[in-house]
């Protein structure tokens, strides 16, 4: 007789994760770091992120509730009550502005946010009004001009409106082209982007609002 696999351990390190990696999320968009990590990296702070919301739990549910937690197991299990998973994922939210503040801190004693120049350019892509103007360069040697239509910075993926393909001869002469209506690309896609013009939204977004106010934290005016 098949015996039924216990999937048990999987579930408990799936929730020792997943609280950590929503502080992540929630840490790395408001502390603006424009940097892409890798599967591992992202893991292992997530873990880290874990510890930290777990730590906080532990205290709380000892101390506010009166509830005895030894272990990592016990911590888990304790979950299993739909209150007290609410309670930790109320941490991890929490969590993430107070993470994010650590971080710019530490890298504003270093002097510098860690990036790329891909995500630098994307992220400036992600603050332009939608319907800038740009050009495509693709790995297959296409070229497009459109209107910004669409931007993923974490993927790394666009989509212009109105495409115009761009078809230069081997003597140098090019013409223009309409293709379609809209062009989505993806990373693979993309060789390099051209932005024509760069006109800032008029309204800040929430995510700029919250960047403000934690740098006036970081650098408080001296009245």
């Amino acid at each position: 007789m098949t015996e039924i696999p216990d999937y048990s351990n999987v579930w408990q390190v799936i929730l020792l994760i997943v609280p950590g990696f929503l502080t992540l999320k929630i840490a790395s968009n408001l502390s603006d770091i424009h940097k892409r990590h890798s599967d591992f990296e992202i893991l292992i702070f997530s873990l880290i992120c874990s510890i930290f919301n777990y730590l906080i739990y532990v205290i709380a549910m000892n101390f506010l509730f009166n509830i005895p937690i030894n272990t990592v197991n016990d911590a888990i299990l304790s979950i299993s009550k739909i209150e007290y998973f609410t309670f930790l994922v109320i941490i991890s939210i929490l969590s993430g502005p107070i993470i994010a503040l650590i971080v710019r801190l530490a890298y504003h004693a270093l002097g510098k946010l860690p990036s790329d120049a891909w995500s630098e350019k994307f992220s400036k892509l992600m603050r332009l009004e939608k319907g800038c103007a740009l050009i495509v360069y693709c790995k297959d040697g296409k070229e497009y001009k459109g209107a910004l239509e669409f931007v993923d910075d974490e993927k790394r993926e666009l989509s212009i409106r109105k495409p115009i393909q761009i078809i230069r001869s081997s003597s140098g002469k090019s013409q223009e082209m309409e293709a379609g209506t809209s062009i989505f690309f993806t990373e693979n896609d993309i060789l390099r982007v051209c932005i024509l013009n760069d006109n800032e939204p008029s309204k800040p977004s929430i995510k700029t609002k919250l960047l403000n106010l934690l740098n006036k934290i970081i650098h408080p005016k001296i009245l």
